[in-house]
């Protein structure tokens, strides 16, 4: 389930009390901000005594990156296959993923 889904999941009346009373640290922060607070602006957070970064966890992702990246991916791993043989496409498709992989854990 991807956390965009589990956003939209959350915003009902039974999440607001779940938020205020087992996320203290957001307890201060407007209902506008309260699901998503890292869009909230440096003003609010200080007012709210909820620092994204320092008081609360910045995003790990940015989805709408994650996403269109993710979407270009699977278009290139498409093209590849209408132009290719399987077996080759597969073969060269894992060579980039592991060589993308080793790039990121050298970061």
């Amino acid at each position: 389930m991807n956390m965009l889904y589990k956003i939209l999941i959350v915003r009902n009346v039974d999440s607001l009390f779940f938020y205020r009373r087992y996320l203290p640290v957001l307890k201060d922060m407007p209902l506008r901000y309260l699901f998503e607070p890292w869009k909230a602006p440096l003003p609010v957070q200080q007012k709210a005594k909820c620092i994204v970064g320092v008081d609360y966890p910045r995003p790990m992702v940015d989805h709408q990156v994650a996403s269109k990246d993710c979407m270009k991916n699977m278009k290139a791993v498409k093209d590849a296959l209408m132009g290719k043989g399987m077996n080759l496409m597969v073969n060269e498709y894992l060579l980039g993923c592991k060589n993308k992989c080793a790039a990121k854990a050298s970061e």
